[in-house]
Formats: structure tokens, sequence, C-alpha cells
């Protein structure tokens, strides 16, 4: 089972691909925001406390809360952005919690972050997945 923990369902590479591998896999989307172009089932993003699944999430505040989701069976941040660099500070705490955190495995968008994102956290990228690739989400889910 494959979740995904939103923000919005502005993206149309996320909907897209959602879309796609829910023709083939259970999914689940957590959201606070109710998004119609998808073919699945949105919840309330409460509802991945409960989720005991495969969650992934792109946003980097939402990755915060990747690691009190105690039944999810697999976490993944999915770094398509630099977001996280924009802070002034970013304090360890928050590092800690998320990029370092150990059961928080990481996804990047292309080859050329592998290098960076692996020296700055330590840990070796579990996939490269372009925009949201359904091929890749296949292999995800299929863990």
């Amino acid at each position: 089972m494959l979740g995904f923990l939103l923000e919005n369902g502005n993206d149309q590479f996320v909907s897209h691909s959602i879309n796609m591998i829910a023709k083939e896999k259970t999914c689940h989307v957590f959201s606070s925001s109710l998004i119609p172009s998808l073919n699945t089932n949105v919840m309330q993003r409460y509802e991945a406390f409960h989720f005991n699944g495969i969650i992934i999430t792109d946003n980097f505040r939402l990755s915060q809360q990747l690691k009190n989701l105690g039944y999810c069976k697999k976490r993944y941040y999915y770094i398509r952005n630099y977001e996280w660099l924009n802070a002034q500070r970013l304090p360890y705490q928050i590092m800690k919690n998320t990029l370092l955190h150990p059961n928080l495995d990481l996804i990047v968008n292309d080859q050329s972050q592998v290098k960076i994102i692996e020296e700055i956290t330590n840990k070796k990228i579990k996939y490269i997945m372009n925009n949201w690739d359904v091929n890749v989400l296949r292999q995800i889910a299929d863990e």
C-alpha cells in the first residue's frame, strides 16, 4: 500500500502519477485540502498517523511529521526542491527529524543531487525519481 502526504494537489505531475499508480496499486493520499483530480482515497492529513504502508512526501515541512507515523512500513522524503536551504537558520533539531532521521529514506529528483545529499546526510539515496516517475513509484510500492 502506497501513501502520499501532500500539502495540496496543485502539482500536475503528482496528480497524474498518483492516478496512474492507483490503477495498479492501492493508494491513499493524506492532505489538508480536497483534491478532486485524484482517482483514489483522499483523507485528512491526520489519518496518516494510522497508515500502515509506505508513505512519501515531497514537502520539507510535512517531512518533519514522518518520524511520528508509527505504523508506516517505510517513510520517504522526496527532495524535489531545496526549500530547506532558504531558511536563514536551520536548527539541528529540524535536520535531525528530517534529512538525518534514521527511519526516513531519501529520494532525489535527478542524478546531480545524489552526491550533495549523500554528503550532507551521510545516507545512501534510495531512489532517483524525476517528477514523480510512475515506474519508480511501482518499485517503491513493490518493496
